[in-house]
């Protein structure tokens, strides 16, 4: 069973090869920050916390679970307008 995790890992790495954010010590020190403001999810904390360190949009469905983290969204699902281009901060 774990030969076949770490397959599926490997696996996994390759497909995203060049494309995997690490969780280094910038992301780890704005997520805790984060963390200490709210109690909020603590995944989705530090999806956003990746996000702001690196510059990026956070593309969901779920836009809630992530508004008021200080994070660019993107709700891909909702028709954008000329105006809103559908991201919202």
């Amino acid at each position: 069973m774990a030969n076949e995790i770490a397959k599926a890992a490997d696996a996994i790495v390759a497909a995203y090869d060049g494309r995997i954010l690490p969780v280094d010590e910038a992301v780890a020190r704005r997520w805790g920050q984060m963390l200490g403001h709210s109690d909020k999810n603590i995944d989705d904390t530090g999806l956003a916390a990746t996000a702001l360190v690196n510059g990026l949009v956070i593309v969901t469905r779920n836009v809630a679970d992530f508004q008021e983290r200080g994070v660019t969204i993107m709700d891909p699902f909702k028709k954008a307008t000329k105006d809103s281009r559908n991201i919202a901060r």
